[in-house]
């Protein structure tokens, strides 16, 4: 079954997101792999594929509103025109100074500092394209529970179908499936070096809406759709 998702990802034609992509070693937009950065942290072939394997599917992105499929008498199309709609009733601004972190066992890029701009445009990307979200099945259901989560992250799961959104919402562009913690570090400190050059401050200037066309797929870019200013 198709899948989509509302996404920021850097402008298509730009080296942030040539970077991020290579790093992950796929282009969402054009649809095929990527050579890894030239960096010590990617020498080895065989388990930087291995260790960038989870984020890889899904591409380069931080997550807006989480995938879903599309709810009974919606179609493709639809929300294609709501999402352009959507889009043009926003204004860019510019995203905090973004960094390698850690988060849990994964690393990601993560802002530095809070953004209310950042935050109201996730929380309206959650709510206004509700309606075009089926219910989670039981399989996906039991996947999330199987993650300790409190009562608030078990309502919000409920209600919107991702457990993380609102005051639980935290931007975040991830580069690395689960580490161990030697590898987590070395993998740190290697991918501080390679984000190192990123001309900050980067631009929040668009969605995207992604496509995966199978479970197991990844996800390619179906839109990119700038703000109005």
């Amino acid at each position: 079954m198709k899948r989509y998702a509302i996404y920021y990802m850097p402008r298509p034609d730009s080296h942030f997101w040539r970077l991020g992509s290579s790093c992950l070693g796929y282009d969402a937009v054009a649809g095929r792999e990527m050579i890894s950065p030239s960096h010590k942290i990617f020498s080895d072939q065989n388990l930087a594929w291995e260790q960038t394997q989870e984020p890889r599917k899904y591409g380069f992105h931080a997550t807006l509103k989480a995938p879903f499929s599309l709810a009974s008498g919606k179609t493709e199309a639809e929300l294609l025109a709501f999402a352009r709609g959507f889009a043009q009733t926003q204004t860019s601004f510019e995203l905090p100074r973004l960094a390698v972190s850690p988060m849990s066992q994964f690393l990601a890029l993560t802002p530095q500092e809070k953004s209310d701009a950042l935050h109201a445009l996730a929380d309206s990307c959650v709510r206004e394209f509700e309606p075009f979200r089926a219910p989670l099945g039981e399989a996906d259901l039991r996947r999330r529970m199987a993650t300790p989560l409190s009562e608030r992250h078990i309502k919000h799961l409920e209600t919107y179908g991702y457990p993380y959104v609102f005051e639980d919402y935290h931007f975040h562009m991830t580069l690395t499936g689960a580490l161990d913690a030697p590898s987590q570090q070395h993998w740190l400190a290697g991918l501080t070096q390679v984000f190192a050059p990123l001309q900050q401050p980067v631009l929040c200037d668009a969605i995207a809406i992604f496509k995966q066309e199978r479970r197991d797929s990844r996800f390619s870019v179906l839109a990119y759709l700038p703000f109005a200013s």
